[in-house]
């Protein structure tokens, strides 16, 4: 019987540590810029869009589909932007707003 006890330990011991658990998500901080064309709120705007674009399809490229803006920065010639990405179902960050692909997905 001791011995039953024993092995039900150490398997309920294994499968917790081999199970995935939700817990265990996977976060990245990515930083893109994206050049100004000229300076004009038009050309600021897009630029803060490419920028988000392309921080977005790298989280997706890496497999993380949940993006979140973090930071943009206006610096002399670029934008900035930071974005959180992950690929974790979390709903601590609902009042972050969300960063969503085109419909038509990331290479339109």
């Amino acid at each position: 019987m001791r011995s039953f006890i024993s092995s039900i330990a150490v398997l309920s011991g294994l499968l917790v540590t081999v199970l995935p658990s939700s817990a265990y998500a996977r976060v990245a901080t990515i930083r893109t810029t994206a050049p100004i064309a000229e300076p004009s709120e038009v050309s600021v705007q897009a630029a803060l869009v490419e920028a988000v674009e392309a921080a977005t399809r790298g989280a997706l490229a890496m497999g993380l589909p949940r993006v979140a803006l973090s930071q943009a920065f206006l610096l002399p010639g670029v934008v900035l932007v930071e974005v959180v990405a992950t690929d974790g179902e979390d709903e601590e960050d609902a009042d972050v707003d969300e960063v969503r692909t085109p419909a038509g997905g990331p290479d339109r």
